[in-house]
């Protein structure tokens, strides 16, 4: 069974800031520039009217193993914290993303749990670009009647059950960046 998160619970899962400096994310969002390509959903799928953004996997052997360790410390204290759901781990490359209004940048609502990622239990996005820098692409999630809104304040990390819908509403000026995990664990009973 999938556990209930209540929507005035939902809004504390923020952690404060402070897992990457500046400069750290400076280079992530310099990473994504350099090598990054169309982002597609599950399966390689390229659907511009459900998500039109610029994705770059970052991967532990080239030489982020760093980033690995803090990411998964901050979704064990959420875990801890919030959810208490059993989890293994990062199973997946890290994603940064990015979101240009040029292409009117978002990812239309959708979870990260489903029958091609059964063992996602949590998602984890941290807000990298400085929010005076873009407008629109807030992060929603849907756990009430309008949607909560995920914070914009740069370095800010974020944790949710991967079955909760959110979204990244479309960029209206600027580009937003984040980087994005899925920790892993037994699949939901």
């Amino acid at each position: 069974m999938v556990p209930n998160v209540p929507a005035d619970q939902f809004e504390v899962m923020a952690a404060a800031m402070g897992l990457l400096n500046p400069q750290e994310m400076d280079d992530l969002i310099a990473y994504c520039d350099e090598k990054g390509s169309t982002g597609t959903l599950t399966g390689g799928v390229n659907e511009t009217n459900y998500r039109r953004s610029h994705v770059a996997w970052v991967r532990m052997e080239d030489g982020y193993e760093w980033l690995y360790q803090r990411v998964a410390k901050a979704a064990q204290g959420f875990n801890e914290r919030f959810f208490g759901v059993e989890i293994t781990g990062i199973e997946q490359a890290l994603q940064v993303a990015r979101y240009d209004a040029d292409t009117k940048g978002g990812y239309e609502w959708h979870t990260d749990f489903g029958m091609d990622q059964q063992t996602r239990k949590l998602g984890i996005s941290v807000q990298l670009s400085d929010p005076d820098t873009y407008e629109g692409g807030a992060l929603e999630f849907d756990v009430s009647t309008e949607p909560t809104l995920g914070p914009r304040e740069r370095g800010m990390v974020i944790g949710f059950p991967s079955y909760v819908r959110h979204r990244v509403a479309p960029v209206t000026k600027g580009a937003r960046y984040s980087l994005v995990a899925w920790i892993h664990g037994p699949r939901w009973r």
